[in-house]
C-alpha cells in the first residue's frame, strides 16, 4: 500500500478543527428553558361603594378602682385595619388606614368603674369586580375606615378588658399627707395599644355573609416629655390605701390590696 502524503494546508485545518472542538465551553450542550409564563392576575374594578356614618370605635380604655379615681388627659394618633374578603371567603387583613387626635380631650371615672373610650368615623365598604376573562365571576369586598371624628370622644359600658391586664408598671400608694399622684408621658406611658376589634360592622354585603370587626393601634402623640398623662387621686384621704398598677401600651389599670 502507498503511503499518501498529505498537504500541509490541510493539516493545519484539521488541527485547528480539533483544537476548537477540544475547546468548546463547558455547558455548551445544556438545553435553554423556555421563560416561565406569568399567572394571570385579577382585574378589580369598583363597581359600588357604601359609607357608613359615625361608628362608635373604640381607640383604649380608661380605668379606676376603690378608694381611686382615674383623670386622663389623651391625644393619640392610630392605625385601622383594612379587610377584605373574596366572593365570600375568610376576611384578610389588605393593610392599614392612618388617623389621629390632635385635641387632648379629658376624661374622669373613679372608686371602681372601667369604661371605652370611644370616638365616631365613617367607614366605607367597597364592592369589586374582577374584568380579567381568564378568571369566572369574582367579587371582592373591602371594608375601610374613611373619616375620623376627632372631637367625637366619649366614655362607653361594654367589651372592657378585666383588670389587671398587661405588665406589672408600679406600686400607688396614696394616704395623709400624700393624697395625688402624677403620670407624665416620659415616665414609659408612651406605648401603644391593640384593640382586637375597634369596630365591627354590620350591613348586607353582597357576598360575604357575618360581621366585620376591624382592630386598631393606638399610640399617644403630640406630647411634650413632661406633659401629665395621669392624674391618680384617693378617694379616702384620712387612710393609707395601695394599688398594684399595670400597663398596657398607655392603658393603666389597677388592683386594690389594702
Amino acid at each position: 500500500m502507498k503511503n499518501v502524503a498529505v498537504p500541509l494546508t490541510l493539516l493545519l485545518i484539521i488541527t485547528l478543527i480539533g483544537n476548537i472542538v477540544t475547546a468548546a465551553p463547558p455547558g455548551s450542550n445544556l438545553q435553554v428553558e423556555p421563560a416561565a409564563v406569568p399567572e394571570p392576575q385579577p382585574e378589580w374594578v369598583l363597581r359600588n361603594s357604601t359609607v357608613l356614618s359615625e361608628v362608635p370605635t373604640t381607640v383604649g380604655y380608661i380605668h379606676s378602682s376603690q378608694y381611686l379615681k382615674t383623670e386622663l388627659w389623651l391625644k393619640f394618633s392610630g392605625l385601622s385595619q383594612i379587610k377584605a374578603s373574596i366572593d365570600g371567603g375568610p376576611l384578610s387583613v389588605e393593610g392599614t388606614v392612618t388617623f389621629g387626635s390632635s385635641t387632648e380631650k379629658y376624661y374622669r371615672i373613679e372608686d371602681g368603674v372601667s369604661k371605652r373610650i370611644v370616638y365616631l368615623a365613617d367607614y366605607i365598604y367597597e364592592l369589586y369586580e374582577n374584568v380579567n376573562p381568564d378568571f369566572p365571576e369574582t367579587y371582592k369586598e373591602v371594608w375601610k375606615m374613611k373619616k375620623f371624628y376627632s372631637l367625637s370622644g366619649a366614655l362607653r359600658d361594654g367589651n372592657i378588658p378585666s383588670q389587671p391586664h398587661g405588665t406589672s408598671f408600679d406600686i400607688l400608694i396614696l394616704g395623709p399627707g400624700y393624697n395625688v399622684s402624677r403620670v407624665y408621658f416620659h415616665e414609659n406611658v408612651k406605648g401603644t395599644i391593640s384593640v382586637g376589634a375597634s369596630v365591627v360592622l354590620e350591613g348586607s354585603w353582597k357576598v360575604f355573609t357575618g360581621s366585620v370587626p376591624l382592630g386598631a393601634s393606638v399610640s399617644l402623640s403630640y406630647y411634650q416629655q413632661k406633659d401629665q398623662i395621669y392624674k391618680l387621686t384617693t378617694l379616702d384621704s384620712a387612710n393609707e390605701h395601695r394599688w398594684d398598677v399595670y400597663k398596657d401600651g398607655w392603658v393603666l389599670s389597677f388592683v386594690f390590696k389594702y
